[in-house]
């Protein structure tokens, strides 16, 4: 399963993030940008993350995951589309030979937390 490693990854790099913040300040949710050409499946990601953080400093927090399809743009063409499938081939032209677009993101775009009253 390659979304575990992706996901310890994911969690170690929320770690770092979260040491530089004052202390007692609670994650709440963790952005991410997943790309459909990344081959991850966003639901064994979620799953990861929710085993790997039912204990320790991330713990409570939730992952949310947008989700975005795989676009390319034909060099013969020069026509542009979603893939739908695992098929690269330009459906205006037949063309195979064929730019990426977007679709290959794995980015932490943003961390909601709660920090510490004052005084608390």
């Amino acid at each position: 399963m390659h979304e575990l490693a992706v996901t310890q990854e994911i969690v170690r790099a929320v770690e770092e993030e979260m040491v530089k913040l004052p202390a007692r300040t609670r994650l709440v949710k963790v952005n991410l940008l997943l790309g459909q050409l990344t081959g991850y499946v966003p639901a064994s990601i979620e799953f990861c993350y929710g085993a790997l953080t039912e204990s320790g400093p991330l713990e409570g927090s939730r992952l949310e995951i947008d989700y975005r399809l795989g676009r390319v743009r034909c060099k013969k063409c020069d026509g542009e589309f979603t893939l739908d499938g695992p098929y690269f081939i330009c459906p205006a032209c037949g063309g195979r030979d064929l730019t990426v677009l977007n679709g290959k993101e794995l980015l932490i775009t943003g961390l909601e937390v709660e920090e510490p009253e004052e005084g608390a």
